[in-house]
């Protein structure tokens, strides 16, 4: 199955445009133009266009035309993608292993707290102080 009738006129235009037949600030010809061009109904050049928009070639200005836009600048290359995408993996990796040591680390610091607040009420009842609370609410509202 070949290439579909809208993508073919999209490639020829975008070629065009590329070979400078069509210029940054230029329209394309009228839409009926282009159907009598290529031969094509008119749904099928709509698509085209379309496509020439998702591409970032063109913008349809209602009632004015379809203007030729800067080409966009390349991005970078798939290998320099892939490189990225790979190291940015491997930092969140890293990341996540990070996180599951901390994980890991909670119920031991759970018990340590457990210690240290009963150390804490040991404490306090050792030095009289267990009802302090209680009498400094009973001080507060006799105040």
């Amino acid at each position: 199955m070949g290439t579909s009738k809208y993508v073919q006129i999209a490639d020829d235009l975008d070629k065009k445009m590329a070979d400078g037949q069509y210029r940054v600030g230029d329209t394309l010809p009228a839409k009926r133009a282009l159907q009598e061009i290529y031969g094509a109904a008119g749904g099928t050049v709509n698509q085209a266009v379309e496509l020439l928009v998702d591409r970032g070639l063109v913008e349809v200005r209602q009632g004015m035309g379809t203007y030729v836009l800067p080409r966009p600048e390349p991005g970078p290359s798939i290998p320099e993608r892939t490189e990225a995408l790979e190291t940015e993996v491997a930092q969140l990796r890293r990341r996540v292993s990070e996180l599951e040591d901390q994980c890991k680390a909670i119920p031991e610091l759970r018990r340590d707290i457990q210690q240290l607040e009963a150390l804490v009420g040991e404490a306090r009842s050792n030095l009289g102080l267990s009802d302090l609370p209680h009498h400094n609410e009973s001080a507060e509202a006799a105040g």
